[in-house]
């Protein structure tokens, strides 16, 4: 299976939570005004992430804040080889996620 498009039509969080929700595996580009980056599904759990010379969380996150998202493409694939840097659950890293931006709003 292979989904692209761009976000304007669909936010970056429902398209994490379809790919999680269905139990997808593959990978997932994306590309923005300034960078590329990848995360990695393994039966709809997010594994690894990779963004702005990051890894894991940190670029998952980074990902989330940089806001300027516009395409992505999925391609789906077995990663049961692939190294997993992520342990949570996709649906933590979503809320975690939504977390974070709840913070940002309180503190301007």
């Amino acid at each position: 299976m292979i989904i692209n498009g761009t976000l304007e039509i669909l936010d970056f969080l429902s398209l994490l939570n379809f790919l999680s929700i269905n139990r997808r595996s593959g990978i997932l580009l994306i590309s923005s005004n300034h960078q590329e980056g990848v995360v990695y599904f393994d039966k709809g759990e997010i594994i690894d992430v990779g963004y702005n010379k990051k890894r894991g969380e940190e670029a998952f996150y980074m990902i989330l804040e940089s806001k300027d998202v516009l395409s992505f493409y999925f391609i789906t694939t077995e990663l049961s080889s692939k190294e997993r840097t992520i342990y949570k659950r996709t649906e933590e890293l979503i809320l975690e996620a939504l977390r974070r931006e709840d913070e940002k709003v309180l503190i301007r």
